[in-house]
Order: C-alpha cells, then structure tokens, then sequence
C-alpha cells in the first residue's frame, strides 16, 4: 500500500511541480495544503505527496552512501 501511495504521490508531485509555472509556487502549495473544509481525500493526496518526497530521498542517499561504502576492485 506504501508505494501505491509514494507513486501517486509522485505524480501529484509532478502535477503540483509544473502547475508552479503556471499559477506560482504560493498558488500551488495552496492547492496541496487542505483547507477547512478538506476532506479525508484531500490529507491522504497531501500525505501521498510527502512520502514519494521521502520514499525518493532515501532513494537517492542509499544509491550515494552505497557508492561511497564500495571496496574499489
């Protein structure tokens, strides 16, 4: 379920990266936060978002730290 939630959560992510040229960035992170009248829908897409950013973070610090911790041959 978790990288059911990170992979829409990327796409999200995308989505949100290229409405910042459109609409501006204080735009876009108004559509991510949920207002006041959110539903459940609207915390789980802020949620989902979130954890692709960390799910592709520790991604790419265990691709580097890998690399680095490598014997050379």
């Amino acid at each position: 379920m978790a990288w059911a939630l990170a992979l829409w959560g990327t796409l999200l992510g995308l989505s949100l990266a290229v409405s910042a040229f459109e609409v501006g960035p204080r735009e876009t992170l108004a559509r991510l936060v949920p207002g006041p009248e959110a539903t459940a829908w609207h915390y789980l897409n802020a949620v989902a978002v979130l954890l692709a950013l960390f799910a592709w973070t520790l991604l790419a610090t265990s691709v580097v730290v890998g690399r680095r911790v490598r014997p050379e041959r």
